[in-house]
């Protein structure tokens, strides 16, 4: 049996009210300020809408600087030596899809355009809630992220969005080829490249106070070094952020109470804004908060991610980026449906200016 001329009526009143949601850009807002890390990402403006698709997203990356520069006189001859020092990262889309249903009950009891619009409202409040948390565990995910057998883009068989825990790995120099073994990011050997590398200090599961501002400083400046600048961005999990906060008590400030905090406290170091998030893993024990929510006393060892937002952009494909596809009442069940789509990815295109602290102790000592 078809659909009749109401059920059309109200599938089209409901499609017409997703669009105007969608094109007021409060769902994109939602689910992007949703956490502090993708929040400072769209604040500082790296967040990516791509106009052309493709197969995988090409990115360009530099490894060297240019060698020919150098000062001269008069007629000295000047350096035009091929300059090589760029190569080219390739990773895939990832493909998201979510879903706003509403029964023939539900119109029928939000009979009327405003009573079927609030509805619809609260659905889609409820969906992106959903995006939010879902994207958040996937961002920080560190599934088999020391497997050297594994795959780097992990989660959901390898079509989740790469995680941070991808790009700022908790590799051991004592062991480097083995660890980056079959883990190239973006087709780049990383045991080969060390320029592919993250920076990366060891807690060895054990720290003082004093230690631990060591650990910050030089973490913070291995990151520093050379163009690029310095992390704008710490993320720690709940119980390393209280070890913060001891640690620091003396010289604690809490700053950044701007705008584009979005309302998550926030602490300072040096120039970076610090923030902690449930989501961030384990980084030591591998299989240990895989995306998976956790509060202090899940953890066994902490991490500390320093990230310079400069290098890292989360593409977003065009007009796929949560935009509903249309209301649709099937044949064989009373119920209207909309697919949510967003092709997205998470790309680092200078590992070594970013950094992690990992096997951060649970206390002080």
């Amino acid at each position: 049996m078809a659909a009749t001329s109401r059920t059309l009526s109200y599938d089209a009143v409901l499609t017409t009210t997703a669009d105007k949601i969608h094109k007021s850009g409060a769902i994109q807002n939602a689910i992007t300020s949703s956490n502090p890390t993708f929040n400072e990402f769209m604040s500082k403006g790296r967040i990516k809408k791509v106009v052309v698709g493709g197969d995988q997203i090409r990115v360009p990356l530099m490894y060297q600087h240019n060698g020919t520069i150098k000062s001269y006189t008069e007629y000295e001859q000047i350096d035009v030596s091929p300059q090589d020092g760029i190569t080219t990262m390739y990773v895939p889309w990832a493909q998201y899809a979510g879903s706003v249903s509403i029964s023939g009950i539900q119109r029928f009891k939000n009979m009327g355009k405003e009573k079927i619009a609030d509805l619809l409202k609260g659905k889609i409040a409820q969906t992106t809630a959903g995006w939010s948390e879902k994207l958040n565990a996937d961002l920080w995910d560190c599934d088999n992220c020391l497997d050297t057998a594994s795959h780097p883009y992990t989660g959901n068989s390898g079509k989740n969005i790469i995680p941070v825990p991808n790009y700022i790995q908790p590799h051991t120099t004592s062991s480097i080829a083995a660890q980056y073994d079959g883990m190239d990011i973006g087709h780049i050997d990383q045991s080969a490249e060390t320029w592919w590398h993250n920076q990366l200090t060891d807690a060895g599961n054990s720290m003082t106070a004093a230690t631990f501002k060591g650990f910050l400083s030089n973490t913070f400046n291995d990151c520093s070094q050379g163009p690029g600048g310095s992390p704008d961005l710490i993320v720690m999990d709940q119980k390393t952020w209280e070890l913060y906060e001891a640690a620091m008590q003396d010289q604690i400030r809490y700053s950044f109470k701007d705008s584009a905090s979005a309302g998550f406290e926030s602490l300072a170091y040096k120039t970076a804004k610090v923030y902690w998030d449930g989501y961030v893993p384990d980084t030591e024990t591998s299989g240990t908060n895989n995306g998976v929510l956790a509060t202090g006393s899940a953890l066994t060892k902490g991490s500390v991610f320093f990230i310079n937002t400069k290098t890292m952009c989360l593409y977003v494909g065009k007009d796929h980026d949560w935009k509903p596809r249309g209301f649709q009442t099937p044949v064989d069940q009373d119920a209207s449906t909309s697919l949510y789509l967003a092709y997205l990815q998470l790309v680092c295109d200078n590992r070594r200016k970013n950094g992690l602290i990992f096997d951060v102790p649970v206390a002080l000592s």
